[in-house]
């Protein structure tokens, strides 16, 4: 009488179902779970299955699997008492498990990836930084605060917010003063040296002269090397205003570094005070050229002799 065929899906037991051969139920023992474990620990293999009673080709193929399913059972068991034994590198740098997720854990909660290459702060092993780095860094950022320092002294000394004199502003005012001045002293010599070359030439049609002639003709010259001498001031008006230029470019850019930093940031500095140097007696009598709008005016000047 033959035993009851358990559901088993081998490629063995369908053959022998399709050829009307006995299934033996030998599928406890190709599956126990002490067979497991025991391949898993390098305990030795197990006995040989037990073979089909069958005759015939179904027989012999069915054998065939059950020969290779052992050969592959013992290969993956010689490969996990090789791994175990450390005899097969790992990939990696560093060999790590891979976490196991937990039957009772939500599904929405997955593990953290864990990656091959660790960073410098969970890698065992990692070196500290040196202390003459550290050092090195500290006394670099000292140099530079203090450069930064040096830097909003010098500028306090160009433009101090609490200051009533802006230097930029006072060397690019008498700069322009220089060119307005200079363009009208010029003016005045034009027209001087126009009103001479007209004088000359009504002395010369009305003293007909050779001797007359003559100095005229000196006159004339002369003239001539005065309107020429003159161009000095479209010259020096031009390189003035180049000069200028560069001021207001400075000037915009002390303004824009003040703005950065803050008016707060130059409360502690001092107000530079000029140096004055060896002065003579007289010296508040000599106080040079005004702006525009400052000193003395020159009716102010006349009102005194009236």
């Amino acid at each position: 009488m033959s035993r009851r065929v358990q559901k088993v899906f081998t490629a063995e037991r369908r053959l022998k179902e399709r050829t009307g051969g006995v299934v033996e139920d030998w599928s406890d023992s190709f599956f126990d779970p002490t067979l497991e474990s025991g391949m898993g620990a390098g305990e030795p293999m197990p006995a040989a299955l037990p073979a089909s009673t069958s005759a015939g080709d179904a027989s012999g193929i069915s054998q065939a699997v059950l020969d290779e399913i052992r050969a592959l059972r013992g290969e993956v068991s010689q490969l996990r008492q090789a791994v175990a034994s450390g005899a097969v590198p790992v990939a990696g740098d560093v060999a790590m498990e891979a976490p196991v997720a937990s039957n009772d854990a939500p599904m929405d909660e997955l593990p953290e990836p864990v990656t091959s290459n660790p960073t410098h702060s969970n890698r065992p092993g990692a070196a500290e930084p040196d202390r003459d780095d550290l050092e090195l860094i500290r006394t670099q950022i000292e140099e530079m605060n203090e450069h930064i320092h040096k830097a909003k002294v010098q500028i306090a000394s160009l433009r101090h917010p609490k200051a009533q004199d802006d230097r930029l502003v006072s060397a690019a005012s008498e700069l322009d003063a220089i060119v307005k001045d200079t363009e009208m002293a010029t003016h005045t010599i034009l027209e001087s040296a126009e009103q001479i070359d007209d004088l000359t030439m009504t002395l010369k049609n009305s003293a007909p002269s050779d001797f007359v002639a003559d100095h005229v003709e000196q006159i004339a010259f002369i003239v001539t090397k005065i309107f020429e001498a003159c161009n000095f001031q479209d010259i020096t008006g031009q390189r003035i205003n180049k000069v200028v230029s560069t001021l207001e470019f400075v000037e915009e850019r002390v303004h824009n570094m003040i703005s950065i930093w803050g008016e707060e940031a130059f409360s502690e500095l001092p107000v530079p005070e000029v140096e004055e140097e060896a002065r003579p007696e007289d010296a508040d009598l000599l106080n040079g050229p005004q702006l525009e709008g400052e000193g003395i005016s020159q009716d102010d000047i006349d009102k005194l002799f009236e």
